[in-house]
């Protein structure tokens, strides 16, 4: 469904500013239905990797391809409608607009579709109800908490069940229960719509719920693992990675994984 082919990103050069390289060659395929993680130390490249699959940024060089379409050759206004139709965002600082209510704040992918108020209101307190947000449903988002600000935020990225989501660190506000109720949604949303998932994530046990996670480091892949039958295995396997890539030695054992 997507693919990108050796993309490249150059930020500075300019000035007398040494150029950094956030996102070095990276190659990657996204089929639809899959749920890819990307883990990897701060700054190695993650969010900048993100932002050009959702051609949000464009790469210094390189090619984006979706289901035969270079988007890099899209013009502005043809890349803002791909995104439109195709992908949902979860931004690790919410994107929401201010003059509106978490609930109005989430119809918006179906308002610019077209779509009816009531398929809005019944998809949307759906999904609010499962992710346990109906108490802060009604409130603007300066009067809502970071975690009611991130599920709705995420049933705003869901609601038109794109190809593809885009999850930057989807549940950093959360509590290990909307954590949960969170992932289980967008498994709901990936196995009953076919929607993929490419999640940036810190967190090993959220990686753990992906069919392969990508490791990178200054922009580079540097490993890739898959998921097997056990996902304790998966999750041992996960963290023994971070740790290689982290320099620390992390207890297994006192996380019950040996």
């Amino acid at each position: 469904m997507l693919e990108a082919r050796l993309l490249t990103k150059i930020y500075g050069g300019e000035g007398g500013m040494p150029p950094q390289r956030a996102v070095n060659g990276f190659h990657l395929s996204i089929h639809p239905g899959e749920w890819v993680g990307v883990m990897g130390p701060s700054g190695s490249g993650k969010t900048s990797l993100l932002r050009m699959l959702g051609t949000l940024d464009l790469p210094t060089s390189g090619e984006l391809w979706f289901r035969g379409r270079e988007l890099t050759a899209l013009s502005p206004e043809e890349r803002a409608h791909f995104r439109r139709c195709h992908l949902g965002f979860i931004f690790q600082d919410f994107r929401l607009l201010e003059a509106l209510t978490l609930r109005e704040n989430t119809w918006l992918p179906l308002v610019l579709a077209g779509e009816d108020p009531s398929v809005m209101q019944e998809r949307s307190d759906a999904m609010a109800a499962a992710l346990g947000l109906e108490n802060g449903w009604h409130r603007y988002p300066r009067h809502a908490s970071g975690g009611e600000k991130q599920r709705a935020a995420a049933i705003r990225a869901m609601i038109h069940r794109p190809d593809l989501v885009l999850a930057d660190e989807p549940t950093g506000n959360l509590d290990s229960k909307a954590s949960r109720a969170l992932l289980s949604a967008m498994d709901t949303l990936r196995q009953e719509y076919g929607s993929a998932i490419l999640m940036v994530t810190h967190d090993p046990v959220a990686a753990s719920r992906c069919e392969r996670v990508l490791f990178i480091r200054d922009g580079t892949l540097m490993t890739e693992i898959r998921r097997g039958e056990d996902r304790q295995d998966f999750l041992r396997r996960i963290l023994t990675v971070v740790s290689a890539m982290g320099g620390e030695r992390l207890d297994l054992e006192g996380m019950g994984l040996s």
